[in-house]
Formats: structure tokens, C-alpha cells, sequence
């Protein structure tokens, strides 16, 4: 073991300066063209923000759509606020004023269009009748809605939490129908029903195939990143309940005391629900009552979550994909590669294979190497019984599924502001959204509607929307673009503004002068090769939105929401879903052949992302609504919104990840230390210069003015941040482009008359509405906790950061808005852009 800890620490720091230096490429990139900024249009022609201009530019536009757009704009800006000082209050002024949290945590723009897709999607469902519902996809949905429905509007009572404590039990102990499955619960004294660690660890791997996730570990399946025509299935260290930081730096102490609080109030919950006395011997101090004991059982839980964090790795150090990737294809070798965890065995309850079955046709790839070897050696320690890991997993279980079964968790010590379990905020989020699918391990944002909703019942309906979209991804994909009657105008829309795109990004590469020819050429291959996946996927809903062969035999998995009288129970129908899911979108796709074409997540997700493995980019049908996209909105508010997406997930192709796939996805000309489609002097030349984003956010990033953290990870948000300043100089040069080349007008949005077009070569574009929707698409009010979880988790810097130092970073902007260049904070010299 102490081998290969050594070995993979050389691999970790040799990977960071693999990742700087790919980073390096996108700078470049964007700062070489700001300084050009030889597109068609002449710079000199720009108007003054309050000036009329050029002749015929005083035209206002009299189209319905336009009016709307100018009122969503007109919404949140801040016209009292100067653009050139602070552009994310100009944009978002009135907005974060006029915002009322209402409890929530955060309320934005994107929360906005999720809430709208989920309310249509229920408006449909809820308008029909199951007789008149003609694709089993939709009467599998439609029945799942009822039964979360009656569920959420069902009156709590001690009956009620009782029954649904005793539903999760079943799934717990020797009374479960499943019995490959039966883990018991010593810590309440049900005895442990696997009597070694191979039968421990092929239970472990039957419960994540059932509901989703695990706590010493997690799985997902995607493409071989060594042969993409395949797919592999890649164990993976946990998706933990919090950031690592909290485990493991000492100022969130309190944090982990708030969360083993919370661990106790479950345990006593329990316990009180279904009658099971606490087994004492599992506690510390025998003397203890319920509660003491309950207390040292959670803080002793924490603990093990804390050395399993201790031992994973961060953020910053998963981005070195040679360095994730040990594959087997046999699984006794896999099973003997480690002494102590049977990972053979936990592949077999995953796939559900027999002992002597094989691997056909798809290999196990271990992603971290040295997390498995530091759990390798607690397990070889021996400090930690098995019944102690049995009761470890029967509580994350319960931590996993009570709350999405809306089982109100009641404050031991009588604060019922700690209650946040049922249905919104929920203290323990669902695991789907904590692990994510793919390489890049994509998640999706759950959708809290409580501040969204003009009712309770509007609120319990989006809210269950939102949980089938998560389980059953092409169920509601599927209904929402069969319901569009513009879906064919808007792909092909978003197809040409795509390339235009595309286009203006390969002349950003053209335009380095210190990338070799070689590599240069691979680059271009990459975006030559890029797979574009726009809306829908044409493969799993067919090409006829009348017939339903093809989707209902993707969705073949649901099926037992035909007849939900053989689910009598809520938790049924969640644990049916969970099922299915894992099947549809894991299970049954790891021997079958890669697929570049998969859309990871559904049609009606508000959401975009690139795929290294398979190196391609996907604009779900969700995402192409205000505030991002309108078919019938200015070029202006499309180009900003939409297109600056398009350039940002483009962008991801070339950053320290995606550089290391070729243009087929594939992990390209692997040395000792990395892969890369970069030369070395391309790659290594730069490195000094790839702290320029990274400082820039670690110093000015940061929103918080008190407490341990204040700013932005420069390091975690690197990628993110290199994607949204790249992607959104693309998509302002493919519109000025795109303008020119149609000799297009642009007439001015009512209401925002102030706002000039600028003029030249028979065109006339908006920059400056261009510039407004960017900095309205990212509008957000998040409590001051909740922006600080961000800082340390999430790999996006904060909404204000994501316009300001955007912003800075692109001297188009300041040119167009006048600012005075080394004088206005949006409009610094070069020498100041850190």
C-alpha cells in the first residue's frame, strides 16, 4: 500500500502542472483576441450609451416579443448603479432588491425557468386524463405524479411517520422481500445479516444498484476513456454529504457539530417511530440515556465520514484523468488487488452477476487509486467491527432516503427552526444530486419552488415534476419537446448560431502565435469532430413524435407504473424509480457499445454541458428559455444568453481537462505524468501565465466581508471561470459576425431606448443589450450561509463574480459601455486584469 501511496502522490503534483498549463490555453486565447479584436466590424463606430448615433437608430421595435424581452431586462436592472463600477448591480440591482427569499436559500434567474418547464409539464399532466395519454412514457408519468401528489398532501401524523419509518425498515432487515439484499441494523439490535466482508460488500454494492449511492463508495458508467466505442463502469470515492473542507479543516467544526446534531435527531427519530430501543453497547459511555447515547453514536458516524474524507481527494486534484484511470477486466484480480474491500464483490451486486460470471465486453476502472488504499488499511486495521460498517450503512441509508420520503425529522433539542427535512432545504440532499453523471461527474440543481410557487399546491406539483425529472430523465424530456410546437425553428436556430460560433472560436486559435502547427491542428480536429447534441436525442425519442415504439421501449424499466395497485406505498414508487433509473441509465448500457450521442440528463433540465469522454456538447431543450434564449428575441439577447452558453461548454473542449481527450474522446498521447493533445512547449511554455485567472478570483472574487471564508477557490473554479470569459468573447464576436454577414438590424428594445445599436457595413447590432442580458442571465439572491457553501463546493464562482471579473476580463465591454480604461474597476489595463 505505502507503494502505491508514494507513486500516485508524484502522479498528483505532476497532474497540477498539467492542469495550470492547459488552462494557460484558453487565456491566451481570449486575451490574444481582446487585443486584436480584428473581427469585421469597425470599433471605432460605437455610439455613445445615450447618444442617438447613426441615422435610423432611433427605430424602436413594436413586436410583442420584444417588449418582453426589454420588461425582463428592465426587471432587474438598476439604472441609479454606474455599469463601468459594478456591472452585476447595474444588471441585477432591482432584482436582488425587489427578491423575496421567502425562506429559500437562494433564488435566481435559472430557478426561474426550471420552475416554468416544471409547472407546464404539470399543467399538462394534471389537464389529462389517463385514458387520453396515448405513449406509456406519459401513463407512467402521469401515475407517478398522482401517487407523489397524494403522498405530499397527505396531513402529517405520528400514523403516518410510523408507517413510512416502517417502509424504509423492510428495506433494512431480514423482513425485506429482496433478499440479496438484507442488511439488518445492530445499532437498534436487528443482527447483521452479512457474516463476512465479502457478503458486506456485495450487499453494499446491491443497495447503490437500488437507491442510488453508498457512503465508502459510488459508481458510475460511461465511456471507456481509452476506447470510447465501449463503455466502462468507474468506482469512485463517495459522494460525501458535505464539501471535504468541512471534514477536514478545523474551522468548520461547528459545522460538523450542526450535522451530527442532525445524525442524532434521525437516530432518535427512529427509534421513537418504530418502537426499536438503542442496543447500548454501541455506545461509548454505558450509562448513557437515549439521547447521550444517540449523540455519541452520530458524533462517532461523523467521524468515520471525516477520516473517509480525509483520505479522499479534493476537487483540485480530480482533474487528471491518466492519473483516474487503474482498469480490470477480471473481477478475482480486482477482488485480490485489495486485501481487505472485495470490490469484485460489490461489482457483483451492483450488475447482479453470480460468482463465476465474467466481464464481457466492459472493463472496472478504479478512479482513485490511493482512496481505496487508505480504506484498504482501515478495514485492515480492525478497529472498526462489521457490525460497526453495517450500522455506518443502515444510517446513510436512512440519512439518503427519509427526508425524500418526506419524513419530518423533529429537533432533539426543541428548535424547530432545525427541522428542515420535509420536502424543501432538506438537511440530507438526495445522493443522485450529489454524484452526478459522467467524467465531469455533471449534476443537476434540485429546484426548491417554495419561494417560486403562488400556492402550496402549485409548489407540491413542480416539486414532484422535479423528482421525475431527476429518476426518469426522458419522461418529462420527452412530453416537454412533444409539447413545443417550435421545436424543429429553435434547433435549427440554435444550430446556426452553434457554428457561427464555433467558427469565431477557431479563429481565436488561429490567431496564437505560440501553439505548434501540430497541435494547433489537433484543436481544430477537436471542434471539427465535436458531436453537438441539440434538445432532444433523436435515438431515444425517434424520429416521430406520434409514435411511441421508440420511447416506450427506452423507458421499458418504469413499466410497473402501469398498474401502481402493486405499489401501495410512496416509497414504492420512489425506490421503483431509483431502480429504473440506474437500470435505464447504468446497469443495462455498460456492456453495450459506446455511445458519443448520450445526453446524460434530460431534454427539460435548464442546464448545458460538455462531455470530455465523448467530447461532445449538449443544449437540452430546458435551457433555451428566457433568460437565456427566445426564438422570437433580439440576436442581442440570444447570442448573450444562449450563445455565451454554447462558447462556454465549447470553451470546456480546451481547458485542463478537455485537453487531454482527443477529438474522439479519448485520452490522447498519455505520457508518465498526463495526456494531452498539447505539446510540450505548448503546454509547459505557459504555466506562469495560468495564475492570471486564479489569482484574479482568489483576490477579487469575494463576496462574503466576514467569517472564514470570503473568497472564491481560484484553483476549483478555473475551468468555470476560463469557459465563461472564452465562451462569452465567442459568442459576442459570432454575433457581430452573424449581423454583418446578414446585413441584419437590430431595432432598439422599448424601454431601453437609452441603450445604443452600433452601426457599420449595412448592419446594426446592440452590444450593449448584449452585454445587459450576460449580466441578467446570472441575477441570484442567495443568503449569506448558503454563497459560502458555494465558495467552498461548487466549481462556479458566485453569479456577481461570473459578471464582474467576466467582464473585466473582456476589454470589448468597457470599450462599448465608454468606460474609462485604468479608471473604471470594469475596464482595468492589462496590467491590472491579475
Amino acid at each position: 500500500m505505502s507503494k502505491l501511496l508514494g507513486f500516485t502522490v508524484v502522479l498528483v503534483v505532476a497532474a497540477l502542472g498539467v492542469a495550470i498549463a492547459s488552462l494557460v490555453f484558453n487565456i491566451l486565447v481570449f486575451n490574444k483576441i481582446n487585443e486584436s479584436d480584428d473581427v469585421a466590424v469597425d470599433p471605432t463606430a460605437t455610439p455613445s450609451p445615450t447618444d442617438g448615433g447613426c441615422p435610423g437608430v432611433n427605430e424602436i421595435s413594436k413586436e410583442d416579443s420584444w417588449k418582453e424581452a426589454a420588461n425582463r431586462i428592465i426587471d432587474t436592472i438598476d439604472l441609479s448603479s454606474d455599469p463601468c463600477e459594478d456591472f452585476y448591480q447595474f444588471s441585477c440591482g432591482k432584482y436582488l432588491q425587489d427578491t423575496d427569499l421567502q425562506g429559500m436559500s437562494r433564488k435566481g434567474t435559472y430557478d426561474e425557468a426550471q420552475y416554468e418547464i416544471n409547472l407546464a409539464l404539470a399543467d399538462y399532466f394534471d389537464g389529462k386524463a389517463l385514458k387520453d395519454l396515448k405513449s406509456n412514457t406519459e401513463k407512467y408519468q402521469k401515475n407517478f405524479l398522482q401517487m407523489c401528489y397524494a403522498d405530499a398532501k397527505a396531513e402529517p401524523s405520528e400514523d403516518i411517520t410510523n408507517a413510512k419509518w416502517d417502509d424504509l425498515t423492510k428495506d433494512l432487515n431480514a423482513e425485506c422481500v429482496h433478499p440479496v439484499f438484507s442488511l439488518g441494523f445492530p445499532l437498534f439490535g436487528v443482527a447483521r445479516k452479512p457474516q463476512t466482508y465479502d457478503e458486506f460488500f456485495r450487499i453494499m454494492g446491491d443497495m447503490e444498484r437500488k437507491y442510488t449511492g453508498g457512503p465508502l463508495m459510488t459508481s458510475f458508467v460511461t465511456a471507456d476513456f481509452k476506447d470510447n466505442n465501449t463503455n466502462a463502469l468507474y468506482i469512485n470515492q463517495p459522494a460525501l454529504h458535505f464539501t471535504r473542507d468541512y471534514f477536514v479543516k478545523p474551522q468548520f467544526i461547528d459545522k460538523l457539530q450542526a450535522y451530527a446534531d442532525q445524525i442524532r435527531d434521525l437516530i432518535l427519530a427512529y427509534g421513537k417511530s418504530t418502537g426499536k430501543p438503542l442496543d447500548y453497547q454501541f455506545c461509548p459511555t454505558m450509562n448513557a440515556d437515549d439521547k447521550e447515547c444517540a449523540t455519541q453514536v452520530a458524533q462517532w458516524a461523523v467521524n468515520i465520514e471525516r477520516s473517509i474524507a480525509m483520505s479522499s481527494w479534493p476537487d483540485t486534484e480530480l482533474r487528471n484523468y491518466k492519473q483516474q484511470y487503474t482498469p480490470f477486466d477480471d473481477l478475482d484480480i480486482l477482488d485480490y488487488r485489495f486485501q481487505q474491500l472485495s470490490l469484485g464483490k460489490y461489482v457483483r451486486g451492483l450488475l447482479q452477476m453470480k460468482d463465476d460470471d465474467k466481464l464481457d465486453g466492459f472493463k472496472v476502472v478504479i478512479s482513485q487509486a490511493t482512496y481505496f488504499a487508505a480504506l484498504d488499511g482501515q478495514f485492515d486495521a480492525g478497529h472498526i467491527s462489521l457490525d460497526d460498517y453495517t450500522d455506518y450503512l443502515a444510517i446513510h441509508f436512512l440519512m439518503d432516503n427519509a427526508a425524500e420520503y418526506g419524513i419530518d425529522i423533529p429537533s432533539a433539542d426543541g428548535d424547530k427552526k432545525k427541522n428542515k427535512m420535509r420536502y424543501n432545504e432538506k438537511t440530507f440532499d438526495k445522493y443522485i444530486t450529489r454524484r452526478g453523471f459522467g467524467a465531469r461527474k455533471i449534476t443537476r440543481r434540485p429546484l426548491n419552488s417554495r419561494g417560486l410557487a403562488k400556492s402550496e399546491d402549485d409548489e407540491i406539483r413542480t416539486r414532484c415534476v422535479d423528482t421525475m425529472i431527476d429518476y426518469m430523465p426522458y419522461g418529462p424530456g420527452y412530453t416537454y419537446v412533444r409539447n413545443r410546437a417550435d421545436r424543429d425553428d429553435v434547433r435549427k436556430d440554435v444550430q446556426i448560431m452553434t457554428e457561427n460560433i464555433i467558427e469565431q472560436f477557431s479563429e481565436m486559435l488561429n490567431s496564437l502565435d505560440w501553439i505548434d502547427p501540430e497541435s494547433l491542428g489537433r484543436a481544430h480536429a477537436k471542434s471539427g469532430a465535436l458531436v453537438r447534441n441539440y434538445l432532444w436525442p433523436d435515438s431515444v425519442f425517434g424520429p416521430d413524435f406520434n409514435k411511441f415504439d421508440t420511447i416506450d421501449g427506452y423507458n421499458k424499466n418504469y413499466a410497473a407504473f402501469a398498474d401502481t395497485t402493486k405499489l401501495p406505498t410512496y416509497w414504492d414508487a420512489l425506490k421503483t424509480m431509483k431502480l429504473a433509473l440506474m437500470k435505464t441509465e447504468q446497469w443495462d448500457i455498460v456492456a453495450a457499445g459506446g455511445d458519443r450521442t448520450n445526453f446524460l440528463q434530460s431534454p427539460a433540465t435548464v442546464n448545458a454541458w460538455y462531455q470530455p469522454e465523448r467530447n461532445s456538447i449538449t443544449f437540452p431543450f430546458g435551457i433555451l428559455n428566457p433568460p437565456y434564449y427566445n426564438l422570437n428575441y433580439p440576436q442581442a439577447y440570444n447570442y448573450a444568453g444562449q450563445g455565451g452558453t454554447a462558447g462556454h461548454e465549447l470553451t470546456h473542449g480546451y481547458d485542463d481537462e478537455g485537453t487531454q481527450f482527443d477529438e474522439f474522446g479519448m485520452l490522447a498521447d498519455c505520457e508518465f505524468t498526463h495526456c494531452s493533445i498539447l505539446d510540450d512547449d505548448s503546454r509547459s511554455g505557459f504555466v506562469d501565465m495560468a495564475q492570471c485567472v486564479v489569482q484574479q478570483f482568489n483576490t477579487q472574487c469575494c463576496p462574503v466581508k466576514k467569517g472564514n471564508v470570503r473568497c472564491a477557490n481560484g484553483d476549483t473554479t478555473q475551468g468555470e471561470n476560463i469557459a465563461d470569459i472564452g465562451g462569452e468573447q465567442a459568442a459576442y464576436r459570432a454575433y457581430q459576425k452573424f449581423m454583418a454577414d446578414q446585413g441584419k438590424t437590430e431595432l432598439r428594445l422599448p424601454g431601453l431606448e437609452q441603450f445604443s445599436p452600433k452601426q457599420a457595413n449595412n448592419a446594426r447590432w446592440d452590444p450593449l443589450i448584449f452585454w445587459l442580458t450576460y449580466g441578467v442571465s446570472w441575477c441570484m439572491k442567495i443568503t449569506e450561509d448558503r454563497l459560502v457553501r458555494q465558495l467552498m463546493t461548487d466549481p462556479h464562482a458566485p453569479s456577481s463574480c461570473r459578471v464582474n471579473q467576466v467582464m473585466q476580463d473582456i476589454p470589448q465591454f468597457g470599450m462599448d459601455w465608454k468606460c474609462k480604461r485604468g479608471v473604471s474597476p470594469m475596464y482595468p489595463n492589462d496590467d491590472d486584469r491579475k
